[in-house]
């Protein structure tokens, strides 16, 4: 039996990346829906090569971290962007954020 979309708890990620080969330091938002925490972990993983920023010249996923991982409100999602990119900016000023929200 599965669990109805309402059921399984939203998450908020923010991710951090440095790409050498642009010399920049990329960071994102991303928000979506897991069950567990495993499935969310896992879905930053799937969703990060969607920008290419993220991959090497290989391909490959670049290495990248995990600077919180939690569960949110989905109706929370826009203010916890804004706030990971007020503060991304603020501290690592003339970075690249962005902010992803992933659909199931």
């Amino acid at each position: 039996m599965s669990k109805k979309k309402s059921n399984v708890p939203y998450w908020g990620a923010f991710v951090c990346c440095y790409n050498p080969d642009t010399n920049r330091l990329l960071g994102s938002f991303l928000s979506f829906w897991a069950r567990n925490r495993f499935e969310a972990l896992q879905a930053v993983r799937d969703h990060l090569p969607a920008n290419p920023e993220y991959l090497d010249e290989a391909g490959k996923l670049r290495a990248f971290t995990l600077i919180d991982l939690r569960q949110i409100k989905p109706e929370e999602s826009v203010e916890w962007a804004e706030l990971f990119t007020s503060f991304f900016s603020h501290e690592f000023g003339g970075c690249e954020s962005s902010r992803v929200t992933l659909s199931a």
